[in-house]
């Protein structure tokens, strides 16, 4: 797995690979988690972070399946971040069985200071 730490996230990410199966099918490896969705929306928000993370994906629409809020827990939905051609940024939940054709999945976890 390629991986990238962001000091000013505190984090070490893998690099976006494409994802286009359910929520409830994503297979997280040991040790990491479903990137969050203030992570992803501040990596998608800079052209920094964003060429590292979605190097090919510059100009095109994302939707990035995201760790479960709480609130999502409760009401057992997933979570997406997505960035469309506009660049308009956006988070919503729906069911766990949801895909996306256009999905990329990315795992992150706390590096140590």
């Amino acid at each position: 797995m390629k991986t990238i730490i962001i000091k000013e996230l505190g984090k070490e990410f893998t690099i976006a690979k494409k994802y286009t199966g359910t929520y409830q099918d994503i297979k997280v490896p040991k040790g990491w988690e479903l990137i969050d969705c203030r992570d992803a929306l501040t990596i998608l928000d800079s052209e920094l972070f964003r060429g590292f993370i979605f190097p090919n994906d510059e100009d095109n629409y994302i939707a990035i399946p995201c760790a479960q809020l709480n609130i999502d827990k409760k009401r057992n939905f997933s979570r997406w971040t997505f960035r469309d051609r506009g660049y308009y940024l956006n988070c919503w939940d729906v069911r766990l069985l949801y895909s996306d054709a256009d999905g990329r999945v990315v795992f992150s976890r706390k590096v140590k200071p």
